[in-house]
């Protein structure tokens, strides 16, 4: 049409006295009658009139299809705009959420404060009935809640997110010190003084600041004539009393001393619990999935059961694709202290090893392991991987059923376990899952034997946890928290804790 010869008048610019009535299909311009049997002998031609109603129509295809494409850029642009508002609704309500619990940190602070000022007062007094060494001691323990005090003030200072994240990291319990302390103190009779965890709205405060890792260990090792205790049950929660289609625990993950996020790979759910049973939240994954854990963030990672991909599901309810394993099949996974996450891969076929990949914090590959300094396969179906006290990682080989410990660049095996010498059952040792205390003992679910094999740091064997409850049920996963609480998840969606301190350990 561009190309089009236009006349600006009606008549024929060849035979001025005749008008328009043909369009020439071959030269694109408009002809009159003497035109047709003349320069336009033998061209396709067509009327006039019709021609124009036919580019007319075209023309209001164009316009119509402009105004569709245009409505379609007003309507992303209105769900941008709204996605945008959602966006700032959401950082408005988590803004809101630090704030809050910024003020209620600084209050306990306060309180911490006012606590302290009494017992430097009541120091004051006891420092005037002493003598000798007695004001000495007064003196040395003046001077701790003097630099106690001192932190505090300092801390006082500092922005909302600082003051939350020390108090997370320090775990002070301002109603820690009392008349018999500063008594022992004073006569002679120190006792150990230290700052102790404070309870601070316990779920809120581990989903957004990610203190699920915090713990001082020691080194310990344990005899066998620690375990003298019996076993007592602490809970035992089914949960298919409440939804009778769940199978077997998938995964158990430990956030506090009192909750713990409890998976089934199908459906693929999570469930946030306490000891007790009583549910405090409830994701719903879309997808059978073979294990989660969460990031020094507070977000929760999700493996798929037969598939290829890791999904991240973020603090404010966002699924974004956290790794790609393609072509291998991603297994289970442990996020280290520091953030890292390793996650263990099958190959996508009957043949052919598997490996271990390091992935940082943001999904990013860091490392790869699958064959030693020799060259030698170091796997052949890696399944489950953890990491011990003592930095070392803990990995379970599906296929040869055995436990091999490795230092922190998998560059030397420890000790391999593949049972005791003393069969925990009948059947053959299949480890299903593997965790560990802070003093480094190892509790191991037998799935085919129903028992807990307990190991020592070094991968020495020590014992067996066996009670009537597991006799009916198939360990599958074992997770220890942080009040030492071995938390065993079994088939036909049962769960059961146990204190570790029950069994005489030195936790």
């Amino acid at each position: 049409m561009a190309q089009a010869q236009v006349p600006v008048t009606n008549t024929c610019t060849h035979h001025p006295m005749q008008v328009y009535q043909f369009y020439c299909e071959n030269d694109n311009t408009l002809a009159c009658r003497l035109c047709v049997t003349g320069v336009h002998r033998g061209h396709t031609l067509s009327d006039l009139s019709e021609h124009a109603k036919s580019k007319r129509r075209e023309l209001k295809g164009h316009l119509q299809s402009m105004k569709d494409e245009l409505q379609l850029i007003k309507d992303e642009e209105k769900q941008n705009n709204q996605h945008l508002d959602e966006m700032e609704r959401k950082r408005s309500v988590i803004s809101k959420a630090i704030s809050d619990k910024a003020e209620y940190v600084k209050e306990k602070v306060d309180d911490a404060k006012c606590k302290l000022d009494e017992e430097f007062k009541a120091l004051q007094k006891i420092d005037k009935t002493l003598l000798g060494n007695c004001k000495q001691k007064a003196a040395t323990c003046r001077e701790k809640l003097q630099k106690h005090m001192e932190t505090i003030e300092k801390q006082l200072s500092n922005n909302d997110s600082d003051l939350i994240h020390w108090i997370s990291k320090n775990r002070f319990d301002p109603l820690c010190l009392d008349r018999s302390f500063l008594t022992e103190m004073a006569l002679g009779k120190p006792s150990e003084y230290r700052l102790d965890s404070i309870e601070i709205d316990e779920k809120r405060m581990a989903r957004m600041i990610g203190r699920f890792q915090n713990v001082c260990y020691e080194d310990h090792v344990c005899s066998g004539d620690e375990f003298q205790g019996q076993i007592e049950l602490n809970t035992s929660i089914d949960f298919k009393s409440n939804y009778p289609n769940y199978q077997h625990v998938g995964t158990v993950v430990p956030v506090h001393g009192e909750l713990a996020w409890i998976g089934f790979q199908r459906p693929g759910t999570l469930h946030l619990v306490t000891k007790k049973g009583a549910e405090k939240m409830k994701i719903l994954v879309g997808f059978d999935f073979k294990d989660m854990k969460i990031t020094k963030y507070g977000d929760i990672l999700v493996s798929e059961e037969k598939g290829f991909k890791v999904w991240r599901f973020t603090f404010c309810g966002r699924k974004q694709e956290f790794y790609d394993a393609s072509p291998f099949i991603t297994r289970c996974m442990c996020v280290t202290r520091n953030g890292e996450v390793l996650l263990c891969l099958h190959k996508n076929s009957t043949t052919g090893n598997g490996k271990i990949v390091k992935l940082s914090p943001t999904g990013k590959v860091m490392a790869e392991y699958s064959k030693n300094q020799n060259g030698k396969e170091m796997f052949q179906k890696p399944d489950r991987i953890i990491q011990n006290v003592n930095d070392d990682f803990l990995v379970i080989d599906g296929e040869t059923r055995a436990i091999q410990g490795f230092n922190s660049d998998f560059t030397k095996v420890k000790f391999t376990y593949n049972g005791s010498q003393k069969p925990a059952g009948p059947k053959p040792f299949q480890p299903d899952s593997v965790t560990n205390d802070r003093m480094g003992h190892l509790y191991i679910a037998d799935y085919e034997n129903h028992a807990i094999h307990v190991l020592q740091p070094d991968g020495s064997f020590l014992t067996f946890l066996q009670f009537k409850e597991l006799e009916r049920n198939w360990p599958r996963r074992v997770a220890v928290d942080l009040k030492s609480f071995l938390w065993i998840g079994c088939n036909n969606a049962k769960l059961y804790t146990i204190s570790l301190h029950s069994l005489g350990l030195q936790i």
